[in-house]
């Protein structure tokens, strides 16, 4: 409405050099324009502040585009373009710097080119440029608007969002009729977008390296039996990982929430990692070993989504199918027959770290928060996929077949990989 959309007033960006460099063990990293270079150190202008580089503490020396204002004063991009461009009495060189400047908000030296350009007879662009002198004169009247909307956009860049968040609500309250409300609103919605990719991606970082931590947690716990552990991955797990997400990035839950399932929508957020069973596997069940994988592929994939009720419904059956097959064994040590090696011996005998690998494969697949990507198994290293051992019987010395140990004749390790 007021003429003043800036679509094509997009950020200057320059190629500057980025130099990182060690000090006292640490990594340092400076951007900005090499001026000179010696012997002793490599010297590195931002702005009107060089900073001397010694040599020997260079680690790497790269490239990159960064905003204009981050490394140069407006006073020298202007004396910069002013000698790389050397408009003279070329009124679409006027133009070109002109524009450029109105890019960096130096409307009084863009209108002073118009006019320069306008007294050369307008270049090849006569039409355009009253249009240009317009706008210019429009933007220095909104100067103090448009400082408001570069304040909001420098926050959404460097990620302070809590600030932006102020500024905007600033700018609604000053400026409610303002000239700029059309950027505004477009700041607003990129401004938006940003912070919502910013939480999207800490949510899921601190996500996934919580499974990790509360998984060794459970792993280390003292006087815990198997069915407690297990629960703990299937129900509990999440609701922990949820309170030290909102905790760390100091979110609400309702936001945390929110920002999780949202990580499969934006690309390089979702990291699809690998959960292993170990050799704890065998406490799934052969069935459940092979399910999605290769070995498994006889049986039916299920393609539609489950509601939440059949979830339920199917964990009280896995629970029912376990029940039994726990009364099984107790039943055949009750007979006399070889003692059966239960999921509590397993759970008591493994190391911390196979018991943290179960619980964190177990959450994964059965604790509702991962997305499953595909399963497969990997050949029992004790019975190289067969399920039993041959051994020579203390009677007679025959050969006779005995269960694996390690995979109990389930015959395989469960791998998934989920995100």
């Amino acid at each position: 409405a007021f003429g003043l959309s800036v679509d094509d007033e997009s950020e200057v960006l320059v190629n500057a050099d980025v130099i990182d460099y060690a000090v006292g063990g640490n990594l340092t990293t400076v951007v900005g324009k090499i001026v000179s270079e010696d012997t002793e150190a490599v010297h590195v202008r931002r702005k009107t502040i060089i900073y001397p580089v010694k040599r020997v503490t260079i680690r790497r020396r790269t490239s990159r585009e960064v905003p204009v204002l981050d490394i140069y004063t407006k006073d020298q991009f202007y004396n910069e373009k002013l000698t790389e461009l050397s408009p003279g009495e070329n009124a679409d060189k006027h133009i070109l710097v002109a524009d450029l400047m109105m890019r960096v908000r130096q409307y009084g030296r863009a209108a002073e080119h118009l006019k320069k350009a306008k007294s050369f007879g307008g270049g090849s662009q006569p039409n355009v440029l009253e249009a240009k002198l317009l706008r210019v004169r429009l933007f220095s009247e909104a100067a103090k608007e448009r400082e408001l909307l570069d304040e909001i956009g420098v926050a959404r860049a460097r990620r302070n969002f809590s600030q932006g968040i102020e500024l905007i609500e600033r700018y609604e309250q000053e400026y409610a009729s303002g000239k700029l409300k059309s950027e505004f609103e477009q700041e607003k919605s990129r401004f938006a977008k940003a912070r919502e990719r910013y939480l999207v991606s800490r949510v899921a970082e601190v996500w996934y390296r919580t499974i990790w931590t509360l998984a060794n947690r459970k792993a280390t716990e003292g006087g815990i039996a198997f069915n407690q552990a297990r629960e703990y991955a299937e129900a509990q797990m999440g609701k922990d990982i949820r309170e030290r997400v909102t905790k760390v990035l100091q979110t609400d839950a309702d936001e945390t929430e929110e920002m999780w399932p949202k990580r499969l929508a934006f690309r390089g957020v979702a990291r699809s990692e690998r959960y292993s069973y170990g050799i704890g596997s065998w406490t799934l069940g052969e069935d459940a070993i092979k399910k999605g994988s290769k070995q498994g592929a006889e049986e039916e994939k299920e393609t539609v989504q489950k509601t939440s009720e059949q979830k339920n419904i199917e964990r009280m059956a896995r629970r029912i199918r376990e029940a039994v097959e726990r009364s099984r064994r107790a039943s055949s040590q009750q007979r006399g027959q070889e003692k059966v090696f239960t999921e509590d011996d397993w759970w008591a005998d493994a190391k911390a770290d196979a018991r943290a690998l179960w619980v964190r494969a177990y959450y994964a697949e059965f604790g509702g928060d991962l997305e499953l990507v595909n399963a497969y198994v990997i050949d029992c290293v004790t019975c190289a996929g067969r399920g039993d051992l041959a051994t020579i019987g203390q009677t007679g010395g025959k050969e006779r077949k005995v269960k694996c140990p390690t995979c109990q004749g389930t015959r395989h390790k469960r791998v998934i990989r989920a995100r």
